[in-house]
C-alpha cells in the first residue's frame, strides 16, 4: 500500500482509512495507497558532523571550553526544521532572478556538478543567478553543538517539492528517477538523502538573507508536479545520463517498452510455499523478447535485490522486492529499468 517511515500515528476520518503523521509529514489516503500530502516543517538536508574529542585534562576551576561540532565529510542528511520571515526568503529569491514561488531550492554545493537551483510552482528548473549558501542560516540554542558551521545544502518547503526534488536528483545522477540503476560512486548520497528527517522544528529555525518582498515565496502543495526535469549543470558537469525507462510489473500477460513495443512477461505465485517448490532461487519472472528481440528468455529469481536484464536488444535491470518468512516467500513488487543504464 505504500512505504511509510516508522513511527507513525493515526489521525481517523469518516472514510474509513485514517490520515497517519510520519516523520514530521502527513500522508492521506488516495488512489490505493497512502501518499505523503503535506510537510509540518521545512525539510533541509545538512552536511554530517561530529563532536570533538573531549580535552584530556580541566582544570577544577577552569571554564570549559563550547562545544561545537566539526563538519566532516559525507553525504547529507534530512532535519525537518522551522522557517522564519518568509518575507526575507521573497527577497534572497528576487536577488537571484526568482520573483514566483518554489518548491525546492539547491545550493551550489549539494550535487557534483550541479547549479545552484529552484523549482517553481510552475514546475521549471531556474538556475540562480547568484550563490546562495552565504545567505541561507540554520539558527538554534544547539546549533553549535549539533550542525556547528555547516549550513543546508538542499531545502524543500513543501511534500510534493520533496518528491520532486529526488526524482530530479536520481535523474541527474543516474538517468533514472527512481535511482533504480543508481551507480556506487551515487548510491552512498542516493541513500543517504532518501531517509527519513530527524524532526527538529522548534529547536532549529530556517532563516535568508534578502530584502523583504511582498510576493509569497511557498509553492501551494497538494497539485501533483509534472514530469522529472533536467536540473542545470555548471561548467565542471559530466555528460547527462542517458533517460532510463522504468516500468511496473504487475503480473503476467505483456508489458510495454518504448522503443521495442512489448515483450511477453510469465510470473510464479507472487505468495508461495517452500513445500511447493518456491525459493529464493527459484525462477519467479520469465520474460521473452518477441517484438524486436531474439525471442531469448531471460529468468529472474525469487531473491530479493537488482537482478541484470540483457535479452540481446534491451538492456537493463529488474527489481524484486521480496520477503522469506516461516516457509513462504512474498513477492511485494517489481519494477524493470531498462534501455541503456549507465551503473558502474
Amino acid at each position: 500500500l505504500a512505504v511509510l517511515p516508522r513511527g507513525c500515528r493515526e489521525r481517523g476520518t469518516d472514510q474509513g482509512f485514517p490520515d497517519l503523521y510520519c516523520q514530521g509529514a502527513w500522508y492521506v489516503w488516495d488512489g490505493g495507497t497512502w501518499a505523503m500530502s503535506t510537510l509540518d516543517g521545512t525539510l533541509v538536508w545538512m552536511p554530517p558532523t561530529k563532536l570533538p574529542p573531549a580535552p584530556a585534562t580541566v582544570e577544577d576551576d577552569a571554564v570549559p571550553p563550547p562545544i561545537k561540532a566539526e563538519v566532516i565529510d559525507g553525504p547529507p542528511r534530512a532535519h525537518l526544521v522551522s522557517l522564519v520571515r518568509p518575507a526575507q526568503l521573497a527577497g534572497f529569491l528576487a536577488a537571484r532572478g526568482v520573483t514566483e514561488p518554489v518548491h525546492y531550492v539547491l545550493c551550489e554545493d549539494a550535487l557534483p556538478g550541479a547549479r545552484a537551483q529552484v523549482r517553481t510552482e510552475r514546475g521549471e528548473i531556474v538556475a540562480l543567478s547568484l550563490p546562495c549558501l552565504d545567505d541561507v542560516q540554520l539558527d538554534g540554542a544547539d546549533k553549535d553543538k549539533v550542525f556547528g558551521d555547516a549550513t543546508p545544502l538542499m531545502i524543500a518547503f513543501t511534500a510534493q517539492g520533496q518528491k520532486a526534488m529526488l526524482r530530479d536528483i536520481g535523474r541527474f545522477l543516474s538517468g533514472d528517477a527512481t535511482g533504480l540503476v543508481m551507480g556506487r560512486e551515487h548510491r552512498p548520497l542516493w541513500d543517504a538523502i532518501n531517509q527519513p528527517a530527524t524532526v527538529r522544528r522548534g529547536a532549529f529555525r530556517l532563516t535568508f538573507e534578502g530584502e523583504e518582498r511582498m510576493f509569497s515565496p511557498i509553492a501551494a502543495d497538494g497539485r501533483v508536479l509534472g514530469p522529472v526535469r533536467d536540473l542545470a549543470r555548471n561548467e565542471t558537469a559530466v555528460a547527462p545520463s542517458r533517460p532510463v525507462e522504468v516500468a511496473r510489473i504487475d503480473g503476467p500477460g505483456r508489458l510495454d517498452l518504448q522503443g521495442c513495443g512489448t515483450v511477453k512477461v510469465e510470473t510464479g505465485p507472487w505468495h508461495c510455499l517452500y513445500a511447493k517448490g518456491c525459493g529464493s532461487t527459484q525462477t519467479f519472472l520469465r520474460i521473452v523478447n518477441d517484438a524486436c528481440g531474439t525471442g531469448k528468455a531471460v529468468d529472474i529469481p525469487y531473491a530479493r535485490g537488482v537482478h541484470r536484464y540483457d535479452d540481446g536488444v534491451v538492456q537493463g535491470y529488474i527489481s524484486v522486492e521480496s520477503l522469506e518468512n516461516g516457509g513462504q516467500i512474498d513477492v511485494l513488487r517489481v519494477r524493470m529499468a531498462y534501455g541503456e543504464p549507465n551503473p558502474q
